[in-house]
């Protein structure tokens, strides 16, 4: 999870637990809230697709899956894309044009 996005939960989580943010009173701080709630949710259900990756493709030094890697799933419910570095050497891009010498 972004840790941007995680900072700003736990703020709100605290604003609200503390009784300083009152959803009940203020509709849209309420709404908030929830989108945080759900996204939170969202997010813990996508990072098991992140995790896959990571057990299954991750090689250190060829193909590396970041903690943080971004995951797009239009349909969750049959997989996902999970980006990955993949290295690719100096020799094997010569192969394919690189000119170190311009």
């Amino acid at each position: 999870m972004n840790s941007t996005y995680k900072a700003a939960a736990t703020l709100l989580q605290e604003l609200y637990e503390t009784g300083q943010l009152r959803p009940a009173g203020n509709a849209r701080a309420g709404a908030m809230l929830n989108t945080l709630r759900k996204m939170q949710a969202e997010q813990a259900q996508l990072a098991a697709y992140r995790r896959s990756a990571q057990r299954i493709f991750h090689d250190p030094g060829r193909i590396e899956i970041d903690n943080s890697a971004p995951i797009s799933a239009d349909e969750p419910d049959q997989g996902a894309y999970v980006q990955a570095w993949v290295w690719v050497s100096v020799n094997d891009a010569l192969d394919d044009g690189l000119s170190i010498f311009d």
